[in-house]
């Protein structure tokens, strides 16, 4: 049969109440009993004191023990008046019946577990069978000497009606405690589990509901315990995904616009060819090659992308000089930075190699697509200024630019594919947003990191940072 949570919590409190009910039960009747017949056996030890007197006095009468030495019916007298002193009868010689006196003594269990001793605890009369767990009561005199001892073996249980009748009374009294225990166990039992269970019902139900699709969904959070962190984990969770949706669906969108755009330009060209609308000129083919190309450039940036989301991006690292790779690529890229009026400039000390572990073909990569993103977005007339400085283990790589800048609210968003402010760097400078999102992949694949900010000339501030190289090895990852 399959338990719900529901009962399986309801019996996991209450079998835990049963087990803890009785085990105090068997605990405290155990102590009860335990306790009680030590009481009975001292308040006995205590009693002995009338007993003791009388004996004093027939000593101090008799001037030593041969009185009762050896004479078991005087010895069984005095035990005898002592037990009917205790019980409030009063004991005379004249109405001992020395026979039934005799026959209720010998089953009395007093009279089995006393004995009278001397001063030097040598046995005078009573039980022979004392042992050394005996209590023992001295016995004095009038000029307060120790004359004797009286020793008693401590009851193993109880043997009085009265003691009996009210330990049965006790134990009958645990019982209903137990039983009212019981049900109020229950009871409250019922009242936890279902108030531990009611952020998991919540929970639970929330959880389809994402599973369904509605990333929307969200629940209270009701305490600061260890579900109320679940319950906060899982909002969390849903925030998450209903931004990771939202962003698929953007994602989905841009990439359309992206193709779109091109496409349709592709596809008018085309047509007019066909209607005999355009004659296929040399400007016709370069302006199809032109869409042809930015085409296969945003198909290539998505394909690297995707890869390098998978791991599936091959790199081939190497000890190299990181300067060496700028100076290359900044070279390659005079011509356009002219055209644009665009001065470029790398300023690092000639003298110190700043080696890094990387593979040079993603170096080349990432520098060409930040030297493109200047060339994209900078005002005619600006510069670039990049620089590199070594310390603290990594090598570092400024790359600065002039106007016109971004808002600093935006910043952050600048590696979000697809993503362009609109302010200034749109769409209308051909990029598709995708240039520094690979380049934070290719960054972060050498274990390195970029950040961004507001330049000092106008523009923006890559500052990206590489661990420096010490040895000289070759991989392939």
């Amino acid at each position: 049969m399959k338990l719900s949570i529901t009962l399986k919590l309801y019996l996991a409190f209450f079998i835990t109440s049963i087990i803890v009910i009785l085990t105090m039960a068997v605990a405290v009747r155990y102590s009860f009993q335990s306790g009680f017949l030590d009481y009975v056996n001292r308040v006995e030890l205590e009693r002995l004191d009338a007993l003791a007197m009388t004996i004093a006095e027939e000593y101090e009468n008799q001037g030593d023990w041969r009185f009762i030495k050896h004479k078991k019916g005087i010895w069984h007298r005095l035990i005898i008046s002592h037990l009917r002193s205790a019980k409030g009868g009063k004991y005379t010689l004249e109405n001992f019946d020395n026979n039934q006196d005799q026959q209720s003594l010998d089953l009395t269990d007093l009279g089995l577990r006393l004995a009278l001793l001397d001063s030097e605890k040598t046995f005078v009369a009573g039980n022979l069978q004392f042992g050394d767990n005996a209590e023992l009561k001295p016995i004095y005199n009038s000029a307060e000497e120790i004359i004797g001892w009286l020793s008693i073996m401590p009851s193993t249980a109880l043997v009085d009606t009265v003691d009996i009748q009210f330990t049965e009374q006790q134990e009958v009294i645990a019982i209903a405690i137990s039983v009212v225990s019981v049900f109020l166990a229950a009871l409250i039992a019922v009242g936890v589990a279902q108030h531990l269970l009611r952020p998991i019902k919540s929970l639970a139900h929330a959880t389809r509901e994402l599973s369904a699709g509605k990333f929307d969904t969200r629940i209270d959070v009701t305490g600061v315990d260890e579900l109320g962190q679940l319950q906060n984990d899982f909002n969390s969770l849903a925030l998450t995904l209903e931004k990771n949706e939202q962003s698929r669906r953007q994602w989905i969108a841009d990439i359309s616009h992206e193709l779109r755009t091109p496409m349709a330009v592709l596809l008018g060209e085309v047509e007019a060819l066909q209607d005999g609308v355009r004659k296929p000129t040399e400007t016709q083919i370069l302006s199809l090659h032109s869409e042809i190309v930015r085409v296969n450039k945003l198909i290539d940036d998505l394909y690297s992308l995707s890869m390098s989301d998978i791991g599936a991006l091959n790199y081939r690292k190497e000890e190299i000089e990181l300067t060496a790779v700028l100076d290359d690529v900044v070279t390659s890229f005079n011509e356009q930075l002219r055209n644009k009026s665009i001065q470029a400039r790398v300023k690092y000390d000639t003298g110190h190699p700043y080696l890094v572990f990387a593979d040079i073909q993603r170096l080349y990569q990432l520098f060409s697509n930040l030297l493109q993103n200047t060339l994209r977005y900078t005002n005619p007339g600006g510069r670039c200024d990049i620089s590199c400085e070594e310390s603290d283990g990594k090598v570092t790589v400024n790359w600065q630019d002039s106007e016109p800048g971004v808002p600093d609210h935006l910043l952050d968003r600048l590696f979000d594919r697809l993503f362009r402010a609109e302010e200034s760097r749109n769409r209308e400078s051909g990029g598709a947003g995708l240039g520094l999102s690979i380049c934070r992949n290719i960054i972060e694949a050498h274990d390195g990191k970029i950040t961004v900010q507001r330049s000092s000339i106008g523009g923006l501030w890559f500052k990206i940072s590489f661990p420096a190289a010490f040895v000289k090895t070759h991989q392939i990852y």
